[in-house]
């Protein structure tokens, strides 16, 4: 976007796109004994597994340092794509939106 990635002098403005896979697990546990006579248990006591298509975005900010040392600053958002319905989950349609914010020193090596 700004900038050059071999730059030794000023700072550089990117970002990048990209598909990926989120792997989670689920895990439910109910403390208190429910009298299914009465009434329906929204979601199944124990442990599950899904996968998700996610688009990852990101935007990024570096200023180089010294030789092979630059200071970085990233934020990134991971975007799900396709659904996982699952007998585990009562709501399914935001969970999980991962985003992270991450700053610190790159080091290249030659």
């Amino acid at each position: 976007m700004k900038g050059d990635p071999l730059a030794e002098s000023n700072w550089n403005l990117y970002g990048y796109a990209g598909l990926g896979l989120l792997a989670g697990r689920i895990i439910n546990t109910h403390s208190v004994s429910i009298d299914t006579a009465n009434y329906n248990v929204p979601v199944l006591s124990g442990t599950g597994n899904f996968k998700r298509l996610t688009l990852d975005l990101g935007l990024g900010w570096e200023l180089p340092l010294s030789a092979g040392f630059s200071l970085y600053a990233e934020g990134r958002v991971w975007i799900p794509t396709t659904d996982y319905p699952s007998k585990f989950l009562f709501v399914n349609n935001s969970a999980p939106l991962v985003g992270m914010a991450n700053v610190g020193l790159r080091i290249l090596f030659d």
